[in-house]
């Protein structure tokens, strides 16, 4: 288990490329007068699984821009002012153990591969925030599976002690209100309803629900349907 150390007054500038870890962390400062800064602003930064760790000095994270990936716990605040947020490596979970505040500049990207639950192999991307939850940006839901009707995933477990504030949109501008119905990328042919109170009342969960021609059609058919059941129940009427 390595550390990668920012120890002293440096500053790290990510624009391009690929930098991949194979586990371990990343540590801004280890001492109380260490003052260290990473920038993210392009490329892609993959920690493998790692976490993201802070020493007893003025250290900052500063991300702005590329994509930042597969990082197990990120130790302080996250201040998301662009860039793309992605959980695990393919299916994973990333907490935060401070705030999170995501910018209308923002994405936080989730995929679904199946039904197993949030974090694991065969489930669903998840986000924990331990503290404050502020949304402004975008949320890029990514179904590599059929997902089948009223399937809940949760994407987002927010466990500080107040509601989360604000809300998504789609990448095409799509405001992801209260009860919004929308379609993610990929295989699923049906929509999801969003919900800022699901789970323990204070987290995101996406509901998969009928793709709307087909419960249009289903409305359709009611008054056919019932109209056929008082006539059924007129006949078996005694005279």
């Amino acid at each position: 288990w390595m550390v990668h150390s920012f120890p002293t007054r440096r500053s790290s500038d990510l624009t391009g490329g690929l930098v991949t870890f194979t586990g371990g962390s990343v540590r801004l400062g280890n001492n109380p007068t260490s003052q260290s800064t990473y920038k993210l602003r392009g490329g892609t930064l993959d920690l493998g699984g790692g976490d993201v760790a802070v020493g007893s000095g003025n250290e900052t994270f500063e991300f702005s821009g590329g994509r930042l990936m597969n990082v197990g716990q990120f130790n302080m605040p996250m201040n998301q002012l662009g860039g793309t947020l992605a959980p695990g490596g393919s299916i994973g979970k990333t907490i935060i153990t401070g705030a999170y505040d995501q910018s209308s500049g923002a994405t936080l990207e989730i995929e679904l591969d199946g039904l197993a639950g949030p974090g694991v192999a065969g489930g669903n991307d998840v986000l924990q925030v331990n503290q404050g939850v502020t949304l402004a940006g975008i949320l890029d839901v990514l179904v590599n599976f059929p997902a089948p009707e009223n399937a809940v995933f949760q994407i987002l477990l927010a466990n500080g002690s107040g509601p989360i504030s604000g809300t998504f949109q789609t990448p095409d501008g799509l405001e992801l209100t209260e009860g919004t119905i929308f379609y993610g990328t990929g295989q699923g042919r049906n929509p999801f309803l969003i919900t800022y109170v699901g789970g323990d009342g204070n987290d995101v969960t996406l509901t998969v629900v009928p793709e709307p021609a087909s419960a249009l059609l289903l409305l359709l058919s009611l008054p056919a349907v019932a109209t056929r059941l008082r006539r059924r129940g007129l006949a078996r009427r005694p005279r």
